[in-house]
């Protein structure tokens, strides 16, 4: 159990040492395929001072100086080197406290690599890549205990920008970091990581550096953080940035306040409304554009529906039932021929007989027609004094049910159809017209 530390200020480079190094093995990772490899370790250990004069051995735990954190961040999947939860820390290099907080840093780094290159140590842990000049100056193979940004053109440190750090937190139940805090009684309470994450927090943190890690090539000091207490916290935001701004504003413009409140209060209204009735609906909604007939839609195939008669009427095949309509009387030959299934003729209508020559081809009475985005194919359906006639008008839409013709009067008998054939190229007769006007009106 860490039952002893020393604060930096107290710290003692002759007191700190290593243990003899051992060879240990690395478990295997498939996920990320690493094979199982041997590494050599060694135990760092702190001789503390009691208070009443006498001396203990332990493992070496030491409290920093006063720093700002930003949240916890979890560990993070999708790189190798981000297997632990961590939060960081930011050292303000114009802080007098952080100013000899660094220095005693330096201090520990530099007994650090002393241990590890003394020959015996220095061979047991296979470490001939640590040069102990060049580590102490830049961290050259192994790094400083703070994280000292670089300029990214020379590579060297950038003296203008702060010292930052990442500290590993401990989540074995066992011995998880905690997070210690005075409630309103001065007792000693311990705040939840739940609520770190998503905190900014100034605090000591006391961090146990555990052992020294290296596997030929890497030389690094493990650790991890085994607790901090707390002096300032609060949500992540820039809540406070503008507090400044708000006084001034209040100040010149008292109303501001209850402006701003009976702002909130009546969108709050607003969004229980909402929340009670739902929303009002804006968009438009195709299923509700049309009216299906008796409660059942039409199939793209012939239909044939009965009316008040032994007769049956043959519709022609819509996408959709139209609604019903009452019945009208006839229309005009004018509409007939405008609203019924004809020929598409080019040229003059006056010309003499027999000059008239449609422009259709008989290959197109096998076309598919097209009635509001569906392909319908070419059908066969009665009207009143035609039978069985082919609709052969490619590119005309076909009528629509409100204009047809109505075939069938209440209370009256469907008259029999009769054989009315279309005249073909080089047969059409405008007398014909008058025939077809008189079958209309039968």
């Amino acid at each position: 159990m860490d039952s002893h530390y020393v604060n930096y200020k107290q710290f003692e480079p002759h007191r700190l040492t290593l243990a003899g190094a051992q060879t240990k093995n690395s478990k295997a990772n498939p996920s990320q395929n690493k094979p199982a490899a041997a590494y050599q370790t060694a135990d760092f250990n702190y001789l503390y001072l009691l208070p009443d004069g006498k001396e203990i051995k332990n493992t070496f735990c030491i409290e920093w100086a006063t720093m700002k954190f930003y949240g916890i961040q979890p560990p993070d999947p999708t790189k190798t080197n981000s297997n632990s939860t961590q939060t960081k820390a930011n050292l303000d290099k114009n802080n007098q406290e952080i100013q000899e907080c660094l220095k005693v840093a330096d201090v520990v780094h530099a007994r650090m690599i002393d241990l590890i290159c003394e020959p015996t140590m220095k061979a047991a842990l296979k470490a001939k890549n640590i040069d102990a000049q060049s580590a102490k100056a830049t961290g050259a193979n192994f790094k400083k205990l703070f994280y000292y940004p670089e300029d990214k053109t020379t590579g060297e440190v950038d003296h203008n920008k702060n010292p930052t750090q990442y500290f590993k937190l401990n989540s074995y139940e066992s011995s998880k970091t905690k997070f210690l805090a005075y409630d309103e009684n001065k007792k000693i309470i311990e705040i939840p990581w739940n609520i770190m994450e998503k905190a900014d927090y100034v605090g000591k943190p006391l961090i146990k550096y555990t052992h020294i890690y290296s596997n030929g090539s890497n030389v690094s000091a493990q650790h991890y953080m085994i607790s901090m207490v707390i002096e300032d916290l609060k949500l992540r935001g820039s809540d406070h940035i503008q507090k400044n701004t708000l006084n001034a504003m209040v100040e010149t413009n008292p109303d501001l306040i209850n402006k701003i409140s009976t702002g909130l209060a009546t969108i709050k209204e607003k969004l229980d409304q909402m929340s009670v009735n739902g929303p009002t609906r804006t968009k438009h909604d195709d299923s509700k554009k049309f009216e299906p007939l008796q409660s059942m839609s039409v199939p793209l195939n012939q239909q044939t529906v009965p009316v008040q008669s032994s007769q049956t009427q043959t519709m022609p095949p819509y996408s959709q039932a139209p609604q019903s309509q009452p019945v009208q009387s006839p229309p005009s030959l004018n509409n007939f021929m405008r609203s019924g299934p004809t020929q598409t003729y080019s040229g003059n209508i006056n010309q003499p007989d027999g000059q008239h020559q449609p422009d259709f081809q008989q290959a197109q009475m096998n076309q598919q027609q097209q009635y509001q985005g569906a392909n319908i194919p070419n059908q066969q359906y009665q009207f009143a004094g035609q039978q069985n006639q082919p609709i052969v008008n490619q590119g005309q839409p076909i009528p629509n049910m409100n204009q047809m013709p109505a075939v069938a009067q209440q209370n009256q008998p469907i008259p029999q159809a009769q054989p009315f054939n279309m005249p073909m190229a080089g047969q059409f007769n405008p007398a014909m017209l008058n025939n077809l006007a008189g079958r209309i009106t039968t």
